[in-house]
Protein backbone atom coordinates (compact mmCIF):
# COMPACT_ATOMS: atom_id res chain seq x y z
CA UNK A 1 0.00 0.00 0.00
CA UNK A 2 1.34 3.41 -0.92
CA UNK A 3 2.48 5.57 1.98
CA UNK A 4 0.25 8.51 1.00
CA UNK A 5 -2.88 6.36 0.58
CA UNK A 6 -5.31 6.75 3.47
CA UNK A 7 -6.79 3.65 5.01
CA UNK A 8 -10.59 3.83 5.00
CA UNK A 9 -12.05 2.46 8.26
CA UNK A 10 -14.41 -0.41 7.70
CA UNK A 11 -17.80 -0.64 9.35
CA UNK A 12 -18.00 -3.41 11.92
CA UNK A 13 -19.85 -6.50 10.79
CA UNK A 14 -23.15 -7.31 12.44
CA UNK A 15 -22.93 -10.15 14.95
CA UNK A 16 -23.66 -13.57 13.57
CA UNK A 17 -26.64 -14.04 15.88
CA UNK A 18 -28.36 -11.01 14.34
CA UNK A 19 -28.56 -12.80 11.00
CA UNK A 20 -31.64 -14.54 12.38
CA UNK A 21 -33.39 -11.19 12.21
CA UNK A 22 -32.74 -11.10 8.45
CA UNK A 23 -34.08 -14.62 7.97
CA UNK A 24 -37.15 -13.80 10.08
CA UNK A 25 -38.01 -10.71 8.04
CA UNK A 26 -39.93 -12.59 5.31
CA UNK A 27 -41.73 -14.57 8.01
CA UNK A 28 -42.80 -11.38 9.82
CA UNK A 29 -43.94 -9.86 6.55
CA UNK A 30 -46.00 -12.96 5.79
CA UNK A 31 -47.59 -12.80 9.25
CA UNK A 32 -48.52 -9.15 8.68
CA UNK A 33 -50.02 -10.04 5.31
CA UNK A 34 -52.09 -12.85 6.85
CA UNK A 35 -53.30 -10.49 9.56
CA UNK A 36 -54.26 -7.80 7.04
CA UNK A 37 -56.23 -10.39 5.04
CA UNK A 38 -58.02 -11.58 8.18
CA UNK A 39 -58.96 -8.05 9.24
CA UNK A 40 -60.08 -7.15 5.72
CA UNK A 41 -62.31 -10.22 5.48
CA UNK A 42 -63.77 -9.58 8.93
CA UNK A 43 -64.50 -5.96 8.06
CA UNK A 44 -66.02 -6.65 4.63
CA UNK A 45 -68.17 -9.47 5.95
CA UNK A 46 -69.81 -7.40 8.69
CA UNK A 47 -69.56 -3.85 7.30
CA UNK A 48 -73.19 -3.92 6.17
CA UNK A 49 -74.12 -4.05 9.85
CA UNK A 50 -73.12 -0.38 10.14
CA UNK A 51 -76.42 0.54 8.48
CA UNK A 52 -78.57 -1.58 10.82
CA UNK A 53 -81.10 0.01 13.15
CA UNK A 54 -81.96 -1.02 16.68
CA UNK A 55 -83.93 -4.18 17.35
CA UNK A 56 -86.51 -4.61 20.11
CA UNK A 57 -84.29 -7.00 22.08
CA UNK A 58 -82.63 -4.96 24.86
CA UNK A 59 -81.41 -2.29 22.40
CA UNK A 60 -84.23 0.06 23.24
CA UNK A 61 -83.76 -0.51 26.97
CA UNK A 62 -79.99 -0.38 27.29
CA UNK A 63 -79.25 2.24 24.63
CA UNK A 64 -82.26 4.35 23.67
CA UNK A 65 -84.11 4.55 26.98
CA UNK A 66 -80.84 4.60 28.94
CA UNK A 67 -79.37 7.44 26.86
CA UNK A 68 -79.99 10.11 29.55
CA UNK A 69 -77.62 8.07 31.73
CA UNK A 70 -75.05 6.90 29.18
CA UNK A 71 -74.53 10.28 27.53
CA UNK A 72 -72.55 11.51 30.57
CA UNK A 73 -69.01 10.26 31.22
CA UNK A 74 -69.40 11.09 34.91
CA UNK A 75 -71.79 8.12 35.22
CA UNK A 76 -69.10 5.51 34.59
CA UNK A 77 -68.47 4.91 38.33
CA UNK A 78 -72.21 4.53 38.88
CA UNK A 79 -72.32 1.78 36.24
CA UNK A 80 -70.25 -0.34 38.66
CA UNK A 81 -72.74 0.21 41.49
CA UNK A 82 -76.00 -0.86 39.87
CA UNK A 83 -77.71 -3.53 37.82
CA UNK A 84 -77.46 -3.50 34.05
CA UNK A 85 -81.18 -2.78 33.68
CA UNK A 86 -81.53 0.02 36.22
CA UNK A 87 -82.75 2.54 33.66
CA UNK A 88 -84.20 5.99 34.36
CA UNK A 89 -87.99 5.89 34.02
CA UNK A 90 -88.22 2.09 34.13
CA UNK A 91 -90.13 0.70 37.09
CA UNK A 92 -88.58 -2.69 37.78
CA UNK A 93 -87.38 -4.55 40.85
CA UNK A 94 -85.51 -7.13 38.77
CA UNK A 95 -81.74 -7.05 39.24
CA UNK A 96 -80.54 -9.99 37.24
CA UNK A 97 -77.39 -8.87 35.42
CA UNK A 98 -74.21 -7.08 36.47
CA UNK A 99 -72.51 -5.75 33.33
CA UNK A 100 -70.59 -2.54 34.23
CA UNK A 101 -68.04 -2.86 31.40
CA UNK A 102 -70.85 -3.25 28.84
CA UNK A 103 -72.61 -0.12 30.13
CA UNK A 104 -69.28 1.73 30.20
CA UNK A 105 -68.76 0.86 26.53
CA UNK A 106 -72.20 2.34 25.77
CA UNK A 107 -71.22 5.49 27.68
CA UNK A 108 -68.09 5.84 25.55
CA UNK A 109 -70.09 5.31 22.33
CA UNK A 110 -72.60 7.95 23.44
CA UNK A 111 -69.83 10.56 23.40
CA UNK A 112 -69.77 10.28 19.58
CA UNK A 113 -73.38 11.42 19.31
CA UNK A 114 -74.34 14.98 18.49
CA UNK A 115 -74.90 17.01 21.66
CA UNK A 116 -78.23 18.17 20.23
CA UNK A 117 -79.36 14.56 19.77
CA UNK A 118 -82.05 13.39 22.14
CA UNK A 119 -82.19 10.05 20.33
CA UNK A 120 -78.90 8.18 19.88
CA UNK A 121 -77.99 7.04 16.38
CA UNK A 122 -77.15 3.33 16.10
CA UNK A 123 -74.12 3.65 13.77
CA UNK A 124 -71.48 4.44 16.45
CA UNK A 125 -72.60 1.41 18.46
CA UNK A 126 -72.48 -0.89 15.44
CA UNK A 127 -69.08 0.50 14.50
CA UNK A 128 -67.71 -0.34 17.95
CA UNK A 129 -69.09 -3.88 17.66
CA UNK A 130 -67.24 -4.31 14.37
CA UNK A 131 -64.00 -2.90 15.79
CA UNK A 132 -64.21 -5.25 18.76
CA UNK A 133 -64.60 -8.23 16.42
CA UNK A 134 -61.51 -7.16 14.47
CA UNK A 135 -59.61 -6.68 17.73
CA UNK A 136 -60.45 -10.24 18.80
CA UNK A 137 -59.20 -11.56 15.44
CA UNK A 138 -55.93 -9.66 15.88
CA UNK A 139 -55.45 -10.85 19.49
CA UNK A 140 -56.27 -14.46 18.58
CA UNK A 141 -53.78 -14.48 15.70
CA UNK A 142 -51.16 -12.80 17.91
CA UNK A 143 -51.60 -15.37 20.68
CA UNK A 144 -51.35 -18.30 18.28
CA UNK A 145 -48.17 -16.93 16.72
CA UNK A 146 -46.62 -16.31 20.15
CA UNK A 147 -47.30 -19.96 20.93
CA UNK A 148 -45.29 -20.87 17.79
CA UNK A 149 -48.30 -22.24 15.96
CA UNK A 150 -47.56 -22.35 12.22
CA UNK A 151 -48.59 -19.24 10.31
CA UNK A 152 -50.78 -21.16 7.90
CA UNK A 153 -52.54 -23.02 10.72
CA UNK A 154 -53.04 -19.83 12.72
CA UNK A 155 -54.37 -18.06 9.63
CA UNK A 156 -56.88 -20.81 8.81
CA UNK A 157 -58.11 -21.12 12.40
CA UNK A 158 -58.53 -17.34 12.75
CA UNK A 159 -60.25 -17.22 9.36
CA UNK A 160 -62.72 -19.85 10.58
CA UNK A 161 -63.39 -17.74 13.66
CA UNK A 162 -63.71 -14.53 11.65
CA UNK A 163 -66.44 -15.91 9.38
CA UNK A 164 -68.19 -18.37 11.71
CA UNK A 165 -71.93 -17.58 11.67
CA UNK A 166 -72.13 -18.14 15.42
CA UNK A 167 -70.54 -14.69 15.81
CA UNK A 168 -73.35 -12.86 14.00
CA UNK A 169 -75.31 -12.15 17.18
CA UNK A 170 -72.25 -10.82 19.02
CA UNK A 171 -71.35 -8.47 16.16
CA UNK A 172 -74.62 -7.35 14.57
CA UNK A 173 -76.69 -7.14 17.76
CA UNK A 174 -75.37 -4.22 19.80
CA UNK A 175 -75.77 -5.68 23.35
CA UNK A 176 -74.25 -8.91 22.03
CA UNK A 177 -70.87 -7.19 22.21
CA UNK A 178 -70.57 -8.35 25.82
CA UNK A 179 -69.26 -11.72 24.61
CA UNK A 180 -66.79 -9.98 22.29
CA UNK A 181 -65.62 -7.76 25.15
CA UNK A 182 -65.05 -10.85 27.27
CA UNK A 183 -63.02 -12.44 24.46
CA UNK A 184 -60.83 -9.32 24.22
CA UNK A 185 -59.83 -9.42 27.88
CA UNK A 186 -59.46 -13.21 28.02
CA UNK A 187 -57.06 -13.18 25.06
CA UNK A 188 -55.23 -10.17 26.51
CA UNK A 189 -54.81 -12.07 29.79
CA UNK A 190 -53.34 -15.09 27.98
CA UNK A 191 -50.92 -12.99 25.92
CA UNK A 192 -49.74 -11.17 29.07
CA UNK A 193 -49.29 -14.55 30.78
CA UNK A 194 -47.17 -15.85 27.92
CA UNK A 195 -45.05 -12.68 28.02
CA UNK A 196 -44.64 -13.05 31.79
CA UNK A 197 -43.41 -16.61 31.24
CA UNK A 198 -40.71 -15.34 28.86
CA UNK A 199 -39.60 -12.19 30.68
CA UNK A 200 -40.58 -12.77 34.32
CA UNK A 201 -41.28 -9.02 34.45
CA UNK A 202 -43.84 -8.16 37.18
CA UNK A 203 -45.53 -5.67 34.86
CA UNK A 204 -46.70 -8.56 32.65
CA UNK A 205 -48.23 -10.35 35.64
CA UNK A 206 -49.96 -7.10 36.63
CA UNK A 207 -51.34 -6.77 33.09
CA UNK A 208 -52.60 -10.36 33.28
CA UNK A 209 -54.37 -9.68 36.58
CA UNK A 210 -55.79 -6.41 35.24
CA UNK A 211 -57.23 -8.23 32.22
CA UNK A 212 -58.72 -10.84 34.57
CA UNK A 213 -60.36 -8.12 36.65
CA UNK A 214 -61.92 -6.41 33.62
CA UNK A 215 -63.10 -9.79 32.31
CA UNK A 216 -64.87 -10.38 35.64
CA UNK A 217 -66.64 -7.03 35.48
CA UNK A 218 -67.60 -7.82 31.89
CA UNK A 219 -69.32 -11.14 32.59
CA UNK A 220 -69.43 -13.68 35.41
CA UNK A 221 -67.84 -16.24 33.09
CA UNK A 222 -64.57 -14.36 33.48
CA UNK A 223 -63.97 -16.23 36.74
CA UNK A 224 -63.03 -19.36 34.76
CA UNK A 225 -59.87 -17.54 33.64
CA UNK A 226 -58.21 -18.74 36.85
CA UNK A 227 -58.33 -22.51 36.12
CA UNK A 228 -57.77 -21.87 32.43
CA UNK A 229 -54.64 -19.82 33.16
CA UNK A 230 -53.14 -22.62 35.27
CA UNK A 231 -53.99 -25.17 32.56
CA UNK A 232 -52.48 -22.83 29.96
CA UNK A 233 -49.22 -22.69 31.96
CA UNK A 234 -49.02 -26.45 32.30
CA UNK A 235 -49.96 -27.43 28.74
CA UNK A 236 -48.62 -24.64 26.52
CA UNK A 237 -45.91 -22.93 28.58
CA UNK A 238 -44.64 -26.10 30.34
CA UNK A 239 -44.30 -24.02 33.51
CA UNK A 240 -46.44 -25.35 36.35
CA UNK A 241 -44.99 -22.97 38.94
CA UNK A 242 -45.52 -19.75 36.97
CA UNK A 243 -48.66 -18.71 38.87
CA UNK A 244 -47.83 -20.47 42.13
CA UNK A 245 -46.46 -17.31 43.71
CA UNK A 246 -47.92 -15.00 46.39
CA UNK A 247 -48.53 -12.10 43.98
CA UNK A 248 -50.62 -14.15 41.54
CA UNK A 249 -52.57 -16.06 44.20
CA UNK A 250 -53.24 -12.92 46.26
CA UNK A 251 -54.17 -10.97 43.13
CA UNK A 252 -56.73 -13.56 42.04
CA UNK A 253 -58.22 -13.74 45.54
CA UNK A 254 -58.46 -9.98 46.11
CA UNK A 255 -59.86 -9.19 42.64
CA UNK A 256 -62.43 -12.01 42.81
CA UNK A 257 -63.50 -10.94 46.29
CA UNK A 258 -63.83 -7.30 45.22
CA UNK A 259 -65.89 -8.25 42.18
CA UNK A 260 -68.19 -10.52 44.19
CA UNK A 261 -68.75 -7.82 46.84
CA UNK A 262 -69.54 -5.10 44.29
CA UNK A 263 -71.80 -7.43 42.31
CA UNK A 264 -73.62 -8.53 45.46
CA UNK A 265 -74.18 -4.92 46.52
CA UNK A 266 -75.38 -3.88 43.05
CA UNK A 267 -77.80 -6.78 42.63
CA UNK A 268 -78.84 -7.15 46.24
CA UNK A 269 -78.26 -10.90 45.98
CA UNK A 270 -81.28 -11.32 43.69
CA UNK A 271 -79.49 -13.26 40.93
CA UNK A 272 -77.53 -15.58 43.20
CA UNK A 273 -78.12 -19.28 43.84
CA UNK A 274 -78.88 -19.60 47.53
CA UNK A 275 -78.61 -23.37 48.13
CA UNK A 276 -76.87 -26.47 46.83
CA UNK A 277 -80.24 -28.03 46.06
CA UNK A 278 -81.27 -25.06 43.93
CA UNK A 279 -77.94 -25.17 42.10
CA UNK A 280 -78.33 -28.88 41.39
CA UNK A 281 -81.85 -28.37 40.03
CA UNK A 282 -80.63 -25.65 37.66
CA UNK A 283 -77.70 -27.76 36.47
CA UNK A 284 -79.89 -30.80 35.79
CA UNK A 285 -82.38 -28.61 33.93
CA UNK A 286 -79.72 -26.96 31.76
CA UNK A 287 -77.41 -29.92 31.02
CA UNK A 288 -79.35 -30.82 27.82
CA UNK A 289 -78.32 -27.41 26.46
CA UNK A 290 -74.62 -28.37 26.37
CA UNK A 291 -74.86 -30.83 23.44
CA UNK A 292 -76.95 -28.24 21.59
CA UNK A 293 -74.14 -25.67 21.97
CA UNK A 294 -71.52 -28.10 20.68
CA UNK A 295 -73.76 -28.87 17.74
CA UNK A 296 -74.03 -25.21 16.79
CA UNK A 297 -70.23 -24.82 16.96
CA UNK A 298 -69.54 -27.58 14.45
CA UNK A 299 -72.80 -27.58 12.46
CA UNK A 300 -74.10 -23.98 12.55
CA UNK A 301 -77.62 -24.60 11.26
CA UNK A 302 -80.92 -23.00 12.33
CA UNK A 303 -79.20 -20.44 14.54
CA UNK A 304 -81.54 -18.30 16.62
CA UNK A 305 -81.14 -15.52 19.17
CA UNK A 306 -83.05 -17.55 21.76
CA UNK A 307 -82.06 -21.20 21.06
CA UNK A 308 -84.25 -24.01 22.36
CA UNK A 309 -83.32 -27.63 23.03
CA UNK A 310 -85.32 -29.10 20.14
CA UNK A 311 -84.91 -32.71 19.06
CA UNK A 312 -83.12 -31.59 15.88
CA UNK A 313 -80.63 -29.34 17.70
CA UNK A 314 -79.92 -32.10 20.23
CA UNK A 315 -79.34 -34.55 17.35
CA UNK A 316 -76.80 -32.14 15.80
CA UNK A 317 -75.15 -31.89 19.20
CA UNK A 318 -74.92 -35.67 19.51
CA UNK A 319 -73.36 -35.94 16.04
CA UNK A 320 -70.84 -33.23 16.92
CA UNK A 321 -69.87 -34.88 20.20
CA UNK A 322 -69.36 -38.21 18.42
CA UNK A 323 -67.17 -36.46 15.82
CA UNK A 324 -65.11 -34.79 18.56
CA UNK A 325 -64.76 -38.10 20.38
CA UNK A 326 -63.51 -39.81 17.22
CA UNK A 327 -60.92 -37.07 16.62
CA UNK A 328 -59.67 -37.35 20.21
CA UNK A 329 -59.38 -41.10 19.76
CA UNK A 330 -57.24 -40.74 16.64
CA UNK A 331 -54.97 -37.89 17.82
CA UNK A 332 -51.84 -39.07 19.65
CA UNK A 333 -51.10 -35.90 21.64
CA UNK A 334 -54.41 -35.20 23.34
CA UNK A 335 -53.29 -32.32 25.59
CA UNK A 336 -54.03 -29.43 23.25
CA UNK A 337 -57.46 -30.65 22.03
CA UNK A 338 -58.37 -31.45 25.64
CA UNK A 339 -57.41 -27.88 26.59
CA UNK A 340 -59.62 -26.59 23.76
CA UNK A 341 -62.56 -28.61 25.09
CA UNK A 342 -61.83 -27.38 28.61
CA UNK A 343 -61.84 -23.80 27.28
CA UNK A 344 -65.26 -24.28 25.64
CA UNK A 345 -66.81 -26.09 28.59
CA UNK A 346 -65.42 -23.63 31.15
CA UNK A 347 -67.15 -20.67 29.52
CA UNK A 348 -70.37 -22.64 29.06
CA UNK A 349 -70.44 -24.01 32.61
CA UNK A 350 -71.63 -20.78 34.33
CA UNK A 351 -74.72 -20.82 32.08
CA UNK A 352 -75.82 -24.02 33.81
CA UNK A 353 -76.66 -21.93 36.88
CA UNK A 354 -78.85 -19.45 34.97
Amino acid sequence: MAKNQKQVPQKPLRPVENRAEISNTPQKSRSRLYLIILLAIGFLLYARGLSYEYVACDDTDLIVDNYPFTRHLKNIPQAFKQSCFEIPGHLTDSKSYYRPVLITSFIIDAQFQSKANEYPKPKPYHFTNLLLHLLVIWLLFTLMRKLNIREETAFLMCLLFAVHPLNVQAISWIPGRNDTLLAVFVLWAMIALQQYHLSRKPVQLILHLLAYAIALFTKESGVVLIPLSYAFCWIFLKDRKLLLNPVAITGYAVLTGLWWYMRHKALGGQSEVHSAGEAMQLVMKNIPMLPMHFGKYLIPMYLTVMPAATSFSLMLGAVSILAIGYLLWTIEDKKIPMFALLWIFAFLAPTLLV
